[in-house]
């Protein structure tokens, strides 16, 4: 066990900056990691996340319960027909979390964004795209919009242009 000193205003332990986590350190920062640590059970302890420069990691809009490798963006789309298109297919349980969205319309008509949830689905975001050039950023987009669950994104312009992309951001989780 680690020596433990304990004064008026004073907590330290043994495990010096650079030296390798061992014994029961009194913790006050965490572990160096320059990989994603691994999951443990719940209930357990966890060391904070740290890179190897000291700087502490954070993920705000990506949990860490997300359903299966695979199931996160980004994902990119080219829109050229009013017909609806798929963005991102309906995940097989769970919801989709939209956290940004970036769209860029590079044809030389005017056009309108819809973006529904679900096929023939609720438009919850509508915005025109100037000709040549015109579009958006939201980024990051918070809180994330959550699609209803088994639900898929869907995009849908209101006319036939030669090239929108619409790049989306995400992760499926509960």
């Amino acid at each position: 066990m680690a020596d433990l000193t304990i004064g008026a205003d004073q907590v330290s332990g043994d495990t010096a900056h650079a030296a390798t986590d061992s014994g029961r350190p009194v913790k006050i920062g965490g572990k160096a990691n320059q990989n994603e640590p691994t999951a443990v059970a719940d209930a357990q302890r966890v060391d904070a996340w740290w890179d190897q420069q000291g700087r502490l990691v954070v993920a705000p809009l990506f949990p860490a319960n997300v359903a299966s490798a695979g199931a996160h963006g980004p994902v990119s789309v080219t829109l050229t027909t009013s017909s609806e298109a798929t963005v991102i297919a309906a995940p097989g349980a769970g919801s989709i979390h939209v956290t940004a969205i970036m769209v860029g319309n590079t044809s030389a008509t005017k056009v309108r964004l819809d973006l529904k949830e679900g096929a023939g689905g609720t438009v919850r975001f509508s915005q025109p795209l100037a000709a040549d050039g015109g579009g958006f950023v939201l980024n990051p987009l918070g809180p994330p919009w959550k699609l209803p669950a088994t639900t898929a994104l869907i995009a849908q312009l209101d006319a036939s242009v030669t090239d929108v992309r619409v790049n989306v951001q995400f992760f499926v989780a509960p």
